[in-house]
């Protein structure tokens, strides 16, 4: 009887796929809009370059210093700097040619020299989400590091100060005690620095056939906001399916089914049931795009592709639990909204966890999109079997057998009124 129902609804959207097929694509279409955005194909990787712009104003060794940060190293690969002239920074930054402007002041490596404050100015562009944040955190912490270091210079930069400030050239006997007092300070930080107390080891497990026995997953920037993003639509999906048991009690296609032999708890499983299997329909569409389309690799698809099972099972009884306590279509349109938001932006989905304040972050374990995200990247990202994901997976079928079984519940008790 359960399976007459489902063809039931299916024969439903087929006669009038349009919505029903809209409402698939959309997660699929996000996928493309990320991918395009973010993603690659084959085996072209994804690099990340920060667009800065650097107005110098002093034009001093220490401003020439600091710019040249930015073009050595690791930091060479992340950022893509170009220095401008006065004012031309600001008309790029407006126009959204580059990602962060940087602003040495005039007097920047006086000030330096006299131990007094100096600011730099970051001005970042409002457009982009991720990589004018990047700039902040990398001047910050450039701007930390100075800090400390010209406190524990003082004295020697004090020496170079007063030299400076000579007209005649500095005798040898004075620049002489300079270099003891820089070579003492680095003789006093040897130890900490030299070797460094924290360092990293990196290390391959290899077979006896030369092959790497265990190999740690890419990230990949496309898959890691896909995790969140195809969840949060998937919320939005089973939300307008649910809609349909309004659909049917405002045709009275419910009272028919009432007067025919079978039970209202059919009828209640074989909605939820409908709705579990097209939404996981639904999100294995968007990983199988993203593996085709974008070459997003899925490492551990026996793993991975239950899990989105599970998860959508979860989504399904929340959404039912939700839409058994409404009265109407139109106060489900209206409501259930908010929670789906809500849900989205504790997990991460619309904004990035660490990016919110320490009070919501502490919130995020409430958000079944936050659990549902967790356990993908943890699939995707890591080489950690069942014994990680073994507590999300609780949480999620807990999630799953509760709010599905309250839902039906709560469903046969107000048909049987």
């Amino acid at each position: 009887m359960i399976g007459t129902l489902l063809k039931k609804d299916l024969r439903r959207k087929i006669a009038q796929p349009g919505g029903f097929l809209l409402l698939v694509a959309l997660p699929l279409l996000f996928s493309l809009i990320l991918g395009t955005v973010f993603g690659g194909s084959g085996d072209k990787e994804v690099t990340i370059r920060v667009s800065l712009l650097l107005e110098d104003h002093d034009r001093s060794l220490a401003s020439r210093a600091l710019a040249s940060v930015f073009s050595g190293g690791e930091l060479a690969d992340l950022f893509s700097v170009q220095p401008v002239d006065s004012g031309l920074g600001q008309e790029l930054m407006d126009a959204g040619k580059a990602s962060a402007l940087l602003i040495i002041p005039a007097g920047f490596g006086d000030s330096l020299l006299s131990q007094k404050t100096t600011t730099l100015r970051l001005i970042k562009n409002p457009a982009e989400a991720f990589l004018p944040k990047i700039a902040q955190e990398t001047v910050t912490l450039l701007a930390d590091g100075g800090d400390r270091l010209l406190h524990l210079a003082a004295s020697p930069i004090q020496k170079i100060h007063r030299l400076s400030e000579s007209k005649e050239f500095p005798p040898d006997v004075a620049i002489g005690a300079v270099a003891v007092e820089f070579n003492r300070l680095i003789r006093a930080l040897e130890p900490v620095f030299f070797p460094p107390l924290l360092a990293l080891h990196k290390e391959s497990s290899i077979s006896e056939k030369g092959q790497e026995a265990t190999k740690e997953p890419e990230f990949n920037l496309f898959a890691y906001l896909l995790t969140g993003n195809s969840i949060l639509l998937l919320f939005f999906l089973i939300d307008a399916l649910s809609r349909d048991i309004f659909v049917e009690k405002e045709k009275r296609t419910l009272d028919r089914m009432a007067t025919a032999p079978l039970s209202i708890r059919t009828v209640i499983v074989a909605k939820l049931l409908f709705n579990w299997l097209a939404s996981s329909a639904a999100l294995l569409l968007v990983w199988l795009l993203a593996a085709l389309i974008f070459a997003v690799s899925i490492p551990r698809p026996w793993l991975f592709f239950p899990v989105c099972l599970l998860i959508a099972a979860a989504l399904t009884g929340i959404t039912g639990f939700f839409y058994a306590l409404f009265k109407s279509r139109s106060q489900a349109s209206a409501i259930m909204p908010a929670p789906i938001l809500i849900f989205g932006l504790l997990g991460g989905a619309m904004v990035p966890i660490g990016n919110l304040p320490e009070f919501l972050r502490a919130l995020s374990v409430v958000s079944p999109i936050f659990w549902s995200a967790d356990t993908l990247q943890s699939i995707l990202f890591t080489n950690d079997g069942w014994s990680a994901i073994a507590p999300n997976l609780v949480i999620l079928g807990l999630t799953a057998l509760l709010f599905l079984s309250t839902a039906g519940l709560l469903f046969e008790r107000r048909m049987q009124r």
